[in-house]
């Protein structure tokens, strides 16, 4: 099941540059594992400029077994709850 995109804005149209930044960060991420070949469409799911965003992957995976449609969450959030 692919999740719909259509209230969701493509990251070539991100203006605010808070936000691009935010996203430039999940491209990062996501690109520097080898088994990501390329990116193919991305998309903002849901973001607060500065803090927060959640970004939606297609990726051209390099391997096989490896999911085509990936989340990252990237900004100022802990990386896991006290406790859990």
């Amino acid at each position: 099941m692919q999740p719909d995109t259509t209230e969701m804005t493509p990251v070539d149209s991100i203006t605010d540059k808070e936000l691009r930044a935010l996203a430039d960060e999940a491209h990062s991420f996501l690109t520097a594992f080898r088994w990501c070949r390329s990116v193919r469409e991305s998309f903002l799911a849901f973001g607060v400029a500065g803090v927060i965003g959640v970004f939606l992957f297609r990726i051209e995976p390099a391997t096989a077994g490896v999911d085509d449609t990936l989340w990252v969450v990237v900004g100022d959030v802990p990386p896991r709850l006290p406790g859990v």
